[in-house]
């Protein structure tokens, strides 16, 4: 073998959803086999599959007033971090404010418990325009012992 490495090798993956609720789960589900695939432990497993759930949750529900509309998702996953980032087509709605939060999620009311969670189980959580119309979502986290 001469002198691999053991680690997994760097991936990245991408696909697009259209926004029907039911392909959270799948999501969720893809995301945490993936993680355990490349040597990540069940803790940051969970908080990574929450992060996920809930970013995609929010693009499914806030991202379009149409009816019908998709969201594009793409992970890359290397021995130092796991990188998610969703766009969608939202108008802007989704601030980098929106995830500097100052005191506990009740103080937030029922809804902003997603962003919460994202901000909270994140390393970092970066919000961009994209230039042709649309948000894109950026979370990272990094693996223990690799902040």
């Amino acid at each position: 073998m001469n002198g691999a490495s053991s680690r997994p090798p760097s991936i990245h993956i991408g696909m697009k959803l259209p926004n029907l609720m039911f392909l959270t789960r799948p999501c969720r589900e893809f995301v945490s086999l993936t993680l355990r695939s490349q040597g990540f432990g069940d803790e940051e497993i969970e908080d990574i599959a929450i992060v996920c759930t809930e970013a995609v949750n929010n693009s499914f529900e806030h991202a379009s007033e149409r009816d019908w509309h998709e969201v594009e998702i793409e992970m890359e996953i290397d021995p130092r971090r796991w990188v998610f980032r969703i766009r969608d087509e939202g108008e802007g709605r989704l601030r980098q404010e929106d995830f500097d939060f100052s005191g506990p999620p009740e103080h937030y009311g029922d809804r902003g418990r997603g962003l919460f969670l994202i901000a909270r189980l994140s390393d970092q959580v970066q919000v961009r325009a994209i230039p042709t119309g649309g948000t894109e979502l950026e979370i990272v986290k990094f693996r223990k012992g690799q902040a």
